[in-house]
Parts: structure tokens; sequence; C-alpha cells
């Protein structure tokens, strides 16, 4: 915005950048892994097409996930594990085995642990909550490093006579 004053003119003027602060992982994220595992960790939470994880060397969930997918910063993390069965699942889980969903690869069923019952199907509410806000994305550990345009606002005020 211009103002004339006299033999003055007064400059308003705003520059910002990523204006409705989109989110996408930066083509550098890997500053964001704190070591290779993080970025395995990461990649292997993903719920990648079936095609991709039949190259893979390893287990996981089937889904639509792609590399650079993320979870966004005010969901909690709750994993989902890959199995081959549900006599995979453990007989006696700690406290960190209890908190997952696993997910039994040759029925496609969901399971989580019960204190009261032990090992059963997964509530389906819990379960969609999780698969629609992507709980299960294990995020890379250095989150101000992940994404690399956020929002920014520059104000500023140019004055010539």
């Amino acid at each position: 915005k211009d103002i004339n004053v006299g033999n003055a003119s007064i400059e308003f003027f705003a520059d910002i950048n990523n204006l409705f602060n989109f989110r996408h992982m930066s083509q550098w994220a890997s500053y964001g892994f704190y070591d290779g595992e993080d970025y395995n960790r990461y990649m292997r939470s993903l719920h990648l097409p079936e095609d991709v994880l039949d190259d893979l060397s390893y287990a996981a969930v089937p889904g639509n996930d792609q590399p650079g997918d993320f979870r966004d910063p005010d969901v909690d993390f709750h994993p989902i594990e890959s199995i081959s069965s549900s006599e995979a699942l453990p007989s006696t889980p700690d406290q960190t085995q209890q908190r997952p969903f696993y997910y039994s690869r040759d029925t496609g069923n969901y399971y989580q642990f019960s204190e009261d019952e032990g090992w059963v199907e997964a509530d389906q509410d819990k379960l969609q909550e999780v698969l629609d806000t992507r709980a299960y994305i294990n995020m890379p550990n250095l989150r101000t490093m992940t994404f690399l345009n956020p929002r920014s606002i520059y104000w500023g005020i140019k004055i010539s006579f």
C-alpha cells in the first residue's frame, strides 16, 4: 500500500511465504532423521502398496502410503506391527508389546492386547481412527528439520523522499 504525504512516499508491505502453511516433507527430510535406523523405522511404518511390499526384504502392513506421507504433529503415535499369523503374537507381552495393534498377514486381521481377555481383535473404531489419522507413522526424531518450508510473514515500511 502506497501513501503519498507531500514530497514523501510511505509504502507498507508484507511478504508471505507458504500462506496456508502446507506441510510437505522436505526433499531434505533426511536431515530430520537422527540416524539410519530412524529412517528405517519411518519407512517400515508406512503402509505401502502390495506390489511395492513384494520387492522389500521386510514384512509390512499393506496400504496406499508413499514416502513423504506423514503423521500430523498433534496426533499421538500408535504403532501397528506386522506379524505372519496370530500364532506369532507374544505369549506374555511386556508393556511395549501391549500398546501396538498387530496386523496378521495371513488373515488380514488386526489384534490388540486386553488386560482382561489377552489378545483380541482390535476395536474397529479405534483402529479406524489410527488408520485415518496415520497415527501409525513413526516420524523422524528431529522434528524441526522434517518440514523445511514453514509459513513466514515479513512486514515492512519503506519511506522515500
